[in-house]
């Protein structure tokens, strides 16, 4: 029986009941495959923390970067609400002063203090420094709710601030006594542009739909907009991309005083 068991294992020459022989080189070899395996391990556990560590090192830099600018804004928009109300408390002790004061050489000019206090309502009245209400009409404008098609420029889908500056140049002329957007009065210093995508009035931040409230002969104006002789590039844009345009008629509206700073740069009144 050894034989032919020895000729079925050629390679391992011993006899029945005794252990193979291992030789030293065999096991240095298989030590030295286990040391390599475990320091690839540890190399590749390294990379893997090294990796997950920028990943969350990146994501900590962009909240950093978003988070800032966020609160800026909000922090901005809290300064602008702060100083529009110091504004409106500055123009009512204005108001009052005006009110208590003599003004001997204004009411010699005028007639009497009750035709001075008149004349200084309707002025403020014309220059939008308090509120006032009427009839009139709201024309609001909004972007389109179609999605735009691959070849169409983006920009034809929305309403932009040269739009809005037509429409209320175009109530002015209709006799509009006073105008709105948004809760935001136009005066004869009024500003209405864009930064980036976002309008500004009065460097307040608007956003869609642009409310603009209008008071006058509330017949005419809604005439005025409706002729399909003005506006026209907005109401191409309505037509063609589906920018919302509508207007209506308000039996009473009402429009807040204008709050925003009054700064004269260039003129000066005459005589001083």
């Amino acid at each position: 029986m050894l034989p032919d068991q020895t000729r079925r294992h050629p390679t391992h020459r011993y006899s029945l009941g005794h252990p193979p022989q291992v030789h030293l080189s065999d096991f240095r070899v298989t030590r030295w495959h286990i040391s390599f395996a475990i320091v690839m391990a540890v190399f590749g556990l390294a990379l893997s923390i090294q990796w997950h560590s920028q990943q969350s090192a990146g994501a900590s830099g962009q909240e950093v970067r978003t988070d800032p600018s966020t609160a800026t804004i909000r922090r901005l928009e809290d300064e602008q609400k702060s100083l529009k109300a110091t504004v409106a408390d500055l123009q009512r002790k204005v108001q009052e002063a005006q009110q208590d004061s003599s003004a001997s050489q204004a009411i010699n000019a005028v007639g009497s203090p009750g035709d001075l206090q008149r004349e200084l309502d309707r002025q403020r009245l014309l220059a939008g420094l308090v509120p006032i209400k009427g009839s009139g009409v709201k024309v609001v404008l909004d972007d389109s709710t179609k999605t735009p098609l691959p070849e169409d420029n983006p920009n034809n889908y929305i309403v932009h601030d040269y739009e809005l500056r037509d429409v209320t140049n175009l109530l002015w002329s209709g006799g509009a006594y006073a105008i709105a957007i948004n809760g935001e009065r136009l005066t004869s210093i009024s500003s209405v542009f864009c930064v980036g995508t976002t309008i500004l009035v009065n460097d307040t931040r608007m956003s869609p739909p642009y409310e603009i409230a209008a008071i006058g002969d509330s017949a005419t104006l809604e005439e005025i907009v409706n002729n399909p002789v003005n506006l026209r590039k907005l109401k191409t844009a309505a037509r063609l991309y589906g920018v919302q345009l509508k207007v209506s008629r308000v039996k009473d509206l009402q429009l807040p005083a204008f709050d925003g700073a009054l700064r004269i740069r260039y003129a000066t009144v005459k005589g001083n």
